[in-house]
């Protein structure tokens, strides 16, 4: 049951998410009530991206309702948003909610071409990053909201739940079966079962390669369900139109967020949110060569991530939070000088030179082990003025 929050920004959400549920019912004047309140709240926070959502589905509900002038000076300011690239891969899960009252509007004479532009820029979207950002539940944690069907986590060892009961060991038969829906999951395209045997079975002939493709599909079929993976055209893939939640792309989803936003509360809410889902490094109990490119992608913009929120705490006033997430960097990466610069800063503002001193030793000695380097001229700079 969705409970309203104290904040306005919590406030906000609330009465999107009611407002949104309406439209969906048809029960406009709730709808109306609802997603107006959800605007003016996101509008008193400051909240830009949501304050779009709402407009969105404000929109819709007009348009519901036969108010055609309210559907398009709402609609009108979604389509001029800033930075149209980045705001529609993030409004993409709303856009895809909204696309049946959307379509209709195209044919306005006022905004229909403007809006059809902005549904194509869309399609483009949706066709390279298919059935991303799933639904609401991923970027409005503080409304609680039903759980989907299936949960899927790769940012430390593997798991997968449905309807929140955990996948065992045993329903997969074999690690194999599991390491193959991860498989399918990351994968860019549709592939072939030779495609996959290639990675799996590189050597065993093709009349074995086929049953063994065909095993195992079985038994991934029999532990997730049969509509998991789709097949067409000789070719298989994820089911991306499931009821799903993927870490990975939640992880994304909130670093793209942070990306639009000017609002430095919301840039370091989002960038919380992402870090707080990294349990480990990506998929860290698969031991197979197709994993480490984008191990090797999440880790170093996890790296990045905690150099900027560390940035963001600094400059938010907030030194010990900026200690604690520039050692969290540390622990992944000990030759980051960024983070020992950053640390070093956070100590000056605690009025700790001490601390200064002794952060400035930690980076040269770790720098002179493990790279046989001295410090960059911007850490040694950085260290005589705050030691000054």
């Amino acid at each position: 049951q969705i409970q309203e929050g104290d904040s306005a920004y919590e406030r906000g959400l609330f009465h999107l998410e009611r407002g949104r549920l309406a439209v969906t019912e048809e029960d406009t004047p709730q709808a109306l009530r609802n997603l107006k309140a959800a605007k003016r709240y996101f509008e008193q926070d400051g909240r830009t991206l949501e304050h779009a959502w709402s407009q969105l589905w404000l929109s819709s509900a007009a348009y519901q309702s036969g108010d055609m002038d309210t559907a398009r000076a709402e609609l009108q300011d979604v389509l001029e948003f800033p930075d149209q690239e980045h705001f529609i891969q993030t409004i993409l899960p709303q856009v895809q909610q909204t696309k049946i009252w959307l379509s209709s509007m195209q044919e306005d004479p006022v905004i229909g071409a403007t809006l059809s532009d902005f549904m194509e820029q869309v399609a483009k979207r949706e066709s390279r990053l298919p059935a991303t950002r799933r639904s609401l539940r991923r970027i409005v944690s503080v409304v609680p909201m039903s759980a989907p069907r299936l949960s899927i986590l790769a940012l430390g060892r593997a798991q997968v739940k449905i309807n929140g009961e955990t996948i065992a060991p045993s329903d997969w038969k074999t690690q194999s079966v599991r390491d193959l829906f991860f498989y399918f999951l990351t994968a860019s395209q549709a592939m072939s079962k030779e495609q996959i045997g290639l990675v799996f079975w590189p050597d065993i002939d093709p009349a074995k390669l086929k049953m063994r493709f065909k095993n195992n599909l079985y038994r991934l079929r029999r532990a997730l369900g049969p509509e998991v993976i789709v097949f067409e055209d000789d070719r298989y893939a994820f089911n991306h139109g499931l009821d799903y939640d993927y870490d990975v792309e939640t992880f994304d989803a909130h670093l793209a967020q942070a990306k639009v936003s000017s609002d430095s509360q919301e840039q370091i809410d989002h960038y919380q949110a992402a870090i707080d889902l990294m349990r480990g490094s990506y998929l860290s109990d698969v031991h197979m060569t197709w994993v480490w490119p984008e191990r090797e992608r999440l880790n170093q913009v996890y790296i990045s991530v905690l150099v900027k929120l560390s940035r963001l705490y600094l400059n938010n006033m907030e030194p010990e939070k900026a200690r604690k997430t520039c050692q969290r960097a540390l622990e992944h990466d000990s030759c980051l000088e960024e983070a020992h610069r950053l640390l070093m800063k956070v100590y000056a503002m605690l009025e700790d030179r001490s601390a200064i001193a002794r952060q400035y030793q930690i980076c040269k000695k770790t720098l002179r082990e493990e790279l046989d380097l001295p410090p960059a001229e911007e850490t040694e700079e950085l260290y005589r003025q705050l030691i000054a």
